[in-house]
């Protein structure tokens, strides 16, 4: 077992590079986000082939409805993100009076 200290991130940018870092997502959101809708979306299936086709529709929809969800809350953290960069941007082209390059 590691028994290193975690660092905490001590600037904006290691802050923001933590939370939207692919590899530090916990597991049980990706389960959440893909997991749920994939079953709903299976559950619905098997529905319409044995069950009542409306129920499997509505449990169907429900799944598209989750995924649509997931999309836009996505969109709109990485729209807050950009803000971020781009006030960032900003602030450093008036204290140096030069853009900055890159990302």
């Amino acid at each position: 077992m590691d028994e290193t200290p975690h660092r905490a991130p001590e600037s904006a940018e290691e802050k923001a590079a933590e939370q939207t870092s692919p590899t530090r997502r916990p597991r049980r959101l990706t389960v959440v986000r893909v997991g749920l809708p994939a079953a709903a979306a299976l559950a619905g299936v098997l529905l319409l082939l044995v069950g009542p086709a409306t129920v499997g529709a509505i449990v169907i929809g429900a799944a598209v409805v989750g995924v649509i969800t997931d999309v836009f809350a996505r969109l709109t953290i990485e729209s807050g993100d950009d803000r971020d960069r781009e006030q960032r941007a900003r602030e450093e082209f008036a204290r140096t009076g030069r853009w900055p390059r890159g990302r």
